[in-house]
């Protein structure tokens, strides 16, 4: 199959797009940008002053793909702390009551 270009338009793409078959590199490209928004929106959530601790971990959990250390003294309690804003004592309190003991 050839394709003509006319005044620069190239009808071979026209027709992957009405059929929904995108370009391998187009769709690459919107799945990074919708995977940024996705971690820009999960800054947004870890950040938020009115969402609470609980909340703000859960994001930075998402964010990271990571679960948050049962172990009280995890080097990484220190990481969701900053990342979230949070104190390590409310990090602490909410790894507490995640495992039933507060």
């Amino acid at each position: 199959m050839t394709t003509t270009l006319l005044f620069g338009f190239d009808s071979s793409a026209r027709r992957a797009d009405t059929l929904g078959l995108e370009p391998p590199l187009d769709r690459l490209a919107n799945e990074q940008f919708e995977q940024a928004e996705r971690r820009r929106a999960a800054r947004r959530d870890m950040q938020a002053n009115h969402s609470s601790a609980s909340e703000r971990i859960r994001a930075w959990e998402r964010l990271h793909g990571l679960q948050l250390p049962r172990d009280p003294n995890h080097a990484a309690l220190r990481l969701v702390a900053v990342g979230t804003g949070l104190s390590i004592e409310t990090v602490l309190q909410e790894q507490r009551q995640r495992s039933g003991s507060a």
